[in-house]
C-alpha cells in the first residue's frame, strides 16, 4: 500500500511539475535558512563545551565604582589569586593571565628578519595548561611554562613562523629585549571558546620584568590587569565562595579601595560569551537574548514555509476534485485518501530538504563569513545533524500536509 501511495506521489509530482518545483524550493529556502539560524544558535550555545572540565571552571571580575559610573572588569589585581587559594581551600587550581594588547601596544615578535605584532600573545601560569587541558602536539604537557623564558605556540602560529620544520628549541624574539624558547606546539583552539590567544609566554618571564619589586604580585591591589580562572568541583562550595567574597575583599582590600564598594564576582566560564559583556573581555560576546531572538526567527521562518506550502496545495484542490470522487466511487475510504495526500507532501519535503542541504553546503563560506564563525557541516561524522534533519524532514511534510489531506480527501462525489 505504501508503495502505491509513493507511486502516485511520483506521478502527481511529474504531472504537475512547476506546481510542485514552486512548492518545493520554497520549501527548501525557508528549510535552509531555518537550518542555518540552528547551526548559529547551537554554534553559540556550545562555548567552553570542548574543554572536559568546563562545568568546573569559573572566572574571577571586579566591580569598581568610579562615582557615578560602576566600572565591571574582566580583570582583577596579581595578589587576588594567592590570597583567593589560600582562604578557599575549595579551590582544586587557579591561573593567572596578563595580555599585553589589553594595556597598550601589541607586543612585537621578531624570528630572523619578520616582525609581527601579536595581539593574542598572552602570559600565563602553567596551571592555565591544567585548567583547560590544551592538546599538545610537540613538547610535554607537564614541564611546559614552569620556567622563565619560555613560549608555547598554536599549530597554526608555529606554521606562520617556521613552515614546516619542528620549532622545538627555537627561539622568537619578544620586543628586541627578551628571547623565548618554544617548548611546545598545542592544537588550534576551538572557534566556540571565549579565551583566544596564538602564543602563551610563561608568568615568570612576565614575572622578570618586575625584578626591580620583588612584592609586586603580593602587594599590588591597584592595577586590575589579570584574568584569574580556578576551578571548583563542587557548585555548592562554588556558591559558598561567591557569598563570602564581599569579607574577601574587606579582609584582603586595601581600606581605600574596599570603602568605595569594591566588589568581586564569580562567572562561569560556560556563561561567559552570552551573559558576559564588560570590560577588558578577551574578545566581544554574545548575547543570550540574540539566541533567543534568532530562535523565534528559525521557527517563524519554517512556519510561514509550511503556511506557503499549505496555501499553494489547498489553492490547488479544485484540480482533484474529480481524482477524489473517481477514488471514493471505487471505494477508497477517507483514511486512504489522507494517507496518499500525506505522501505526497512528505515526499515534497524530502525533496526540499536535499535541495536545502545543498543550499547549506553553498551558502555556508558566506554565512560564516558574515556570522565570524567557523561553522563546518559534515553529516557521515555529526550522526545527531543528520538525524535532526531526516525528523525535520518528515516533521514538515506532516505538518504541511495534514491539512490539505484532511481538505482534499473531504470532497463529497455527489456534489
Amino acid at each position: 500500500m505504501f508503495r502505491n501511495y509513493l507511486k502516485i506521489a511520483f506521478r502527481s509530482f511529474i504531472d504537475q511539475k512547476y506546481y510542485s518545483l514552486i512548492n518545493t524550493v520554497g520549501l527548501a529556502l525557508g528549510t535552509a535558512t531555518c537550518i542555518l539560524i540552528v547551526l548559529f544558535v547551537q554554534d553559540e550555545l556550545s562555548y567552553e563545551k570542548s574543554y572536559e572540565n568546563n562545568k568546573n571552571i569559573y572566572r574571577l571580575v571586579e566591580d569598581f565604582p568610579m562615582g557615578t559610573h560602576l566600572s565591571q572588569s574582566a580583570t582583577v589585581p596579581f595578589p587576588t589569586k594567592a590570597s583567593m587559594m589560600n582562604d578557599y581551600p575549595e579551590i582544586t587550581n587557579a591561573s593567572l593571565i596578563f595580555r599585553p594588547s589589553s594595556w597598550g601596544g601589541a607586543p612585537v615578535i621578531k624570528c630572523d628578519d619578520h616582525e609581527y605584532y601579536e595581539d593574542n600573545f598572552v602570559f600565563a601560569e602553567h596551571s592555565f595548561l591544567e585548567i583547560y587541558k590544551f592538546r599538545f602536539i610537540k613538547g610535554d604537557a607537564e614541564k611546559a611554562l614552569q620556567g622563565p623564558n619560555e613560549l608555547l605556540l598554536t599549530a597554526s602560529t608555529a606554521k606562520k613562523y617556521f613552515g614546516d620544520e619542528n620549532p622545538i628549541g627555537k627561539t622568537l624574539n619578544l620586543g628586541s629585549f627578551r628571547d623565548l624558547e618554544i617548548v611546545g606546539i598545542i592544537e588550534d583552539l576551538p572557534g566556540n571558546t571565549h579565551l583566544q590567544f596564538d602564543m602563551i609566554a610563561s608568568f615568570e618571564t612576565f614575572k622578570s620584568f618586575f625584578a626591580g619589586n620583588p612584592t609586586f604580585f603580593e602587594t599590588q591591589w591597584v592595577w586590575v590587569a589579570a584574568w584569574m580562572y580556578f576551578t571548583v568541583e563542587d557548585e555548592q562550595a562554588a556558591e559558598k565562595i561567591s557569598k563570602d567574597l564581599p569579607n574577601f575583599v574587606k579582609r584582603h582590600y586595601p581600606a581605600t579601595l574596599s570603602d568605595t564598594g569594591l566588589s568581586l564576582h564569580m562567572q562561569k566560564a560556560n556563561d561567559v560569551h552570552l551573559n558576559s559583556n564588560i570590560e577588558l573581555e578577551f574578545e566581544p560576546n554574545g548575547n543570550i537574548q540574540h539566541v533567543y531572538l534568532f530562535s523565534f526567527i528559525a521557527v517563524l521562518i519554517l512556519i510561514i514555509a509550511i503556511i506557503n506550502f499549505m496555501n499553494l496545495a489547498t489553492s490547488r484542490s479544485a484540480k482533484r476534485a474529480k481524482e477524489v470522487g473517481l477514488r471514493k466511487v471505487m471505494g477508497a475510504q477517507r483514511q486512504m485518501l489522507i494517507s496518499q495526500f500525506m505522501a505526497e507532501a512528505i515526499l515534497t519535503s524530502f525533496l526540499a530538504l536535499i535541495i536545502a542541504i545543498g543550499i547549506i553546503y553553498t551558502a555556508l563560506p558566506w554565512f560564516n563569513q558574515l556570522t565570524g564563525k567557523n561553522i563546518a557541516i559534515d553529516l557521515w561524522h555529526n550522526t545527531s545533524l543528520l538525524i535532526g534533519m531526516i525528523l525535520l524532514g518528515g516533521l514538515v511534510g506532516l505538518l504541511a500536509g495534514s491539512y490539505p489531506a484532511l481538505i482534499l480527501s473531504s470532497f463529497q462525489p455527489t456534489e
